[in-house]
């Protein structure tokens, strides 16, 4: 048994699919990128399109497992997912020797997985327990007629034992005989049998040919098998050729015990007078039916007699009859109903026979006070399509309803098909259609989470498709068929789609137009005809344009309600137009020229000049920016025709900006132009697939200054050979066929390949931001050698999902003109100065460094950086060397105003100097650093220091982003200046007086100052060299 698990999943899966339309869809799931990847169309699986096929019969499990017979064609389905796709198990039941094709079918309302088919012309059953996979045939002995109807109760318990019964009803029509049959078999025995029920219309007459089965909800307590069957001409004259609901009660194996009991339906029965030939009914009971009360004897019948004779709804209170008149008080053929809700209210369906005239669909009839004497019938404002006999089941909650439609003797490609809908307003496609299509257009939704493309058919008239849901292209619905002469539809979402979800078809060379306002929910046609199509643009709900022969633009301002004047574009032909704006329209011509309008198509304008040398379809795009520049772009079908661009009221004639690709003579035609929102311009080309053609090409830079200068990436990956993204086989001119959608992380391209049928998605993950650098930081070393130059620069950045390899380039100029080294890589990462081409950069200067993908496409640039090699100890010291230090190092008798010069340094912008009367730097005198610090390598000391002093200094060059180790001197000044000298009037020394002869002592004090002095210049070199 299914859980109900599987239940809530199927139901979420076919509301998902009804209501998706209703509200905006989730965002995509992830599915590879930078690669083409088909997207499945209809058809493709599940058992989408089929044909031929005729769905004659369903049956809804209570898992909305669903079940489904086209005996036309002798197959039978199983969806297990209320009907989002189906498995073909005609081949289990065949293998166990059913004669096909099966003529009804039946499930149990408990149980999905027991089932039971009517087969070998209505004189066999077949059983399944587990939801078709084996079959055993119970077929029955003794019938009389064949099997018309059949029915499976609910399990029940009876004595201690669970069972559950099978009952089938047997007629003969036309054959002036009562002599149909009621059997039953009970699920559950030991040895189970069928037993004849001898069903009794007429209490003297055994028999009656039965059309209709059900069992009582209530089958538990009131054992209560409910039969429509009809009389002949052989019973009593008051039961004669009449229909009639009887009861049979299972606990008293009695029919038509209760009061009133047969209950006529409609008179005119089985027999030549009058004339007869087929009788067909339905049932549907509330689910709190119970025949033990009179208020709970409630319930409808579908009643379709061939000739007609009262064909209508009915229901029965208690044993009164009333006719609900469907259509009006006429005679309406009924194929079936189906009734979901209690005896005091519900909603009621009831489909019909006969098709809607004129078209391949019929009509589903509903009310939602059944129970009223006269109640209120609407009719589908979008039936199911098919050519007859609706087949309708609600599921079990009662939140979907499903209708199949076929017609015995079938016809192919007549839009049989299953479908379903959330109340029986609007019916949708869902699986077994009988139809055959080729892809046309294709028109994804603003943010690419649903999918429109149009179909074409030989056989039958065109779709609108669309799918919704992840991953796309999982499930389809049709919503629209239109039948044109030109076999070709083509499809334009509003500018305004987000707010306005507005969706136009138009036949490509006609006139028939249709618009949806609830992104294709519904349709309405478009009765003012504005003449053969060629393209069409819409502007919101209200303004659409088309493109008619001979350069002619209209315009509606009402919805297509009425169409202005035509206005001339002063082309000869047109090939396409797009909309820029609401005011702004370009005009791509067929003899490689181009026209625009900026007043809403009031006036346009030729620009000067063609494209190429004149001829071919035109494809033209706006600039992202175009407000701003007023660039637009064209290209051509013609091979190798280039593509160009111009900005109007500048430009003095079209510029070239593909050469680099045109060179190489691979025969590029462009059959579609569009532009990301953040510049990427993509060109569809439409030459069949190999490795150097095809696909797409694609420009980050489409605008850059030099045309030259403009890079393109051509993107085919995964497309076979011989993919060819080419309308014209479809279409009669070579209308846009590249189609954009996206996020605010990527874009995403669409198109059909016409050649193999196949709908192809491109996902740009790569074209909204280059790789984020993340080293080196700011304030990072950058270790250089003592001649200056980098030893070690690694260059970092986060990987772009799907980016495979990486370029990274080292400028000059922040400008990125002046490369000094470039490398590629297929990591994150890369050693610019172990390289296979090693980067020389020398230290002190500013470099700036950026890096992007650019496989398998480019990427935009990183951010542009700046990085600035610090000064290194050996090729910055200013003291490296004693020449041209002063003061020296150890100087003595140095003025008391110095005079400060050191080495200058390669790459300096300046230098700090530092003079303290102490080794540590505490005692501070001079500090001229920072905003103070010196531009030259010479600084004359601007105040007295102390006499027989010594003092320390420091000097270190800096640069904008870093500075030098500091290098330490010291020297002391000059002793103070000897007393002035004697008058002249004092007496001379003495000639006998010598020299006074110096101490020892004296001598050796001053020797050991000497050396002290020399070991503290020692100590404090040796300090300072350790704290560089």
């Amino acid at each position: 048994m299914k859980t109900s698990y599987m239940k809530y999943t199927s139901i979420l899966i076919v509301l998902l699919i009804l209501t998706a339309w209703l509200v905006p869809s989730s965002a995509q799931a992830a599915s590879p990128a930078l690669e083409w990847r088909e997207i499945e169309k209809p058809g493709e699986d599940g058992n989408l399109v089929v044909s031929p096929s005729e769905v004659s019969e369903i049956a809804v499990g209570p898992d909305d497992v669903i079940y489904a017979l086209d005996s036309e064609n002798s197959k039978v389905y199983l969806s297990p997912n209320a009907g989002v796709y189906w498995e073909d198990i005609t081949d289990n039941l065949a293998d166990e020797g059913a004669g096909l094709p099966a003529g009804n079918i039946t499930v149990s309302p408990d149980d999905s997985d027991i089932v039971a088919v009517v087969t070998d012309d209505g004189t066999e059953v077949y059983l399944s327990t587990d939801g078709g996979d084996d079959w055993t045939n119970i077929g029955v002995s003794g019938l009389e007629g064949d099997i018309q109807a059949i029915a499976i109760s609910q399990e029940y318990t009876a004595s201690g034992d669970d069972y559950r019964d099978i009952t089938i009803g047997t007629a003969t029509w036309g054959d002036s005989a009562t002599t149909g049959q009621v059997w039953v078999y009970q699920i559950g025995e030991t040895f189970p049998s069928w037993l004849n029920l001898d069903l009794a219309v007429d209490p003297a007459h055994t028999g009656g040919d039965v059309s209709a089965i059900a069992y009582s909800p209530d089958y538990q307590d009131d054992g209560t098998i409910l039969v429509v069957a009809t009389t002949s001409g052989d019973v009593a004259a008051a039961y004669q050729y009449k229909t009639w609901l009887c009861l049979f009660e299972r606990d008293l194996s009695t029919w038509n015990d209760i009061t009133g009991y047969p209950v006529e339906i409609a008179a005119a029965g089985d027999g030549p007078e009058p004339e007869f030939t087929q009788l067909r009914s339905s049932l549907a009971l509330p689910s709190d039916y119970s025949s033990e009360e009179e208020e709970s004897r409630q319930l409808f019948i579908g009643y379709d007699r061939e000739p007609d004779a009262n064909d209508d709804v009915y229901s029965i209170t208690d044993a009164s009859l009333y006719r609900l008149n469907a259509d009006g008080g006429n005679d309406i053929d009924i194929s079936s109903i189906t009734y979901y809700g209690t005896v005091t209210s519900g909603k009621l369906l009831a489909g019909d026979v006969n098709p809607v005239a004129g078209t391949l669909t019929v009509q589903v009839r509903r009310t939602s006070d059944p129970f009223d004497t006269g109640p209120t019938w609407d009719l589908s404002s979008v039936p199911p399509t098919g050519p007859g006999n609706a087949r309708v089941a609600w599921s079990h909650d009662g939140e979907i309803a499903y209708c199949g439609t076929g017609q015995f003797p079938g016809e192919t490609l007549d839009e049989s098909a299953f479908s379903a809908s959330l109340d029986g307003e609007k019916w949708r496609q869902m699986g077994l259609m009988d139809t055959v299509i080729s892809l046309a257009d294709i028109a994804p939704v603003p943010d690419g989470d649903s999918l429109f493309i149009t179909t074409t058919s030989p056989y039958g008239p065109e779709g609108i498709w669309r799918s919704g849901g992840d991953p796309l292209g999982e499930r389809w619905e049709r919503l629209l068929t239109m039948d044109t002469d030109s076999d070709a539809a083509i499809l334009r979402l509003s500018l305004n789609y987000d707010d306005d979800d507005t969706i136009y078809a138009a036949e490509a060379g006609g006139d028939l137009m249709a618009v949806s306002y609830n992104r294709g929910n519904s349709w309405e046609w478009c009765r003012s005809k504005p003449g053969p199509v060629i393209d069409i643009a819409v502007g919101n709900e209200d303004t659409i344009y088309v493109a008619l022969p001979a350069g002619y633009i209209r315009k509606s301002s009402n919805g297509a309600f009425t169409w202005q004047g035509m206005v001339y574009t002063r082309l000869p032909e047109i090939n396409m137009f797009t909309l820029v704006d609401e005011e702004t329209i370009l005009v791509g011509g067929s003899s490689g020229d181009v026209a625009y309008s900026t007043d809403g198509g009031a006036s346009f304008a030729e620009i000067e000049g063609v494209i190429g040398n004149g001829t071919g379809d035109v494809q033209v795009v706006a600039d992202a920016n175009f407000q701003e520049n007023g660039t637009i772009y064209a290209a051509t079908n013609l091979p190798d025709g280039g593509i160009w661009r111009w900005v109007i009221s500048i430009s003095e004639e079209w510029e070239q900006i593909d050469e680099s690709i045109t060179d190489l003579q691979d025969g590029q035609s462009i059959s579609g132009l569009t532009m990301g929102p953040e510049g990427t311009l993509y060109a569809l080309r439409l030459e069949p697939a190999t490795g150097s053609n095809g696909g797409i090409v694609r420009s980050l830079n489409p605008r850059e200054a030099e045309a030259e200068d403009v890079e393109f990436d051509l993107v085919n990956d995964r497309l076979p050979d011989g993919a060819t993204f080419d309308p014209t086989p479809v279409f009669p001119a070579t209308i846009p066929y590249l189609k954009l959608s996206g996020s605010d992380k990527q874009n995403e391209l669409w198109s059909v390949d016409t050649k193999n049928e196949t709908i192809y998605r491109f996902q740009d993950t790569l074209c909204k931001a280059g790789p984020k650098a993340i080293m080196p930081e700011p304030g990072d070393t950058i270790p250089t050698n003592a001649a200056g130059y980098v030893t070690s620069l690694t260059l970092g950045w986060e990987e772009l999902e799907g980016a495979t390899q990486y370029e990274a380039v080292i400028y000059q100029d922040a400008g990125g003109k002046q490369s000094v080294w470039s490398d590629t890589t297929k990591g994150a990462a890369l050693n610019a100065i172990r390289s296979k081409d090693p980067a020389r950069l020398f230290s002190g200067t500013t470099y700036h460094w950026r890096v992007r993908a650019i496989e398998p496409v480019m990427s935009p640039w990183s951010e542009m950086e700046s990085l600035t090699p610090a000064l290194s100890a050996g090729q910055w010291s200013p003291m490296a060397t004693p020449s041209g230090i002063s003061p020296s190092p150890g100087a003595t008798n140095v003025s008391i105003r110095p005079s400060f010069s050191w080495q200058p340094a390669d790459g300096a912008v300046g230098y700090e100097l530092i003079l303290a009367r102490d080794s540590e730097f505490a005692d501070v005198i001079v500090a001229m650093v920072g905003a103070d610090a010196l531009s030259t390598t010479v600084w004359g000391c601007d105040r007295d220091l102390d006499y027989a002093t010594t003092y320390f200094w420091k000097v270190r060059a800096i640069s904008t982003t870093s500075s030098s180790e500091w290098g330490t001197g010291l020297f002391t000044t000059k002793a103070a200046p000897s007393p002035a000298p004697q008058s002249q009037n004092s007496a001379p020394p003495s000639p006998s007086t010598s020299a006074t002869p110096v101490s020892p002592t004296y001598l050796y004090g001053a020797i050991l100052i000497g050396a002290l002095l020399v070991i503290v210049l020692l100590i404090l070199i040796l300090r300072t060299f350790r704290q560089s």
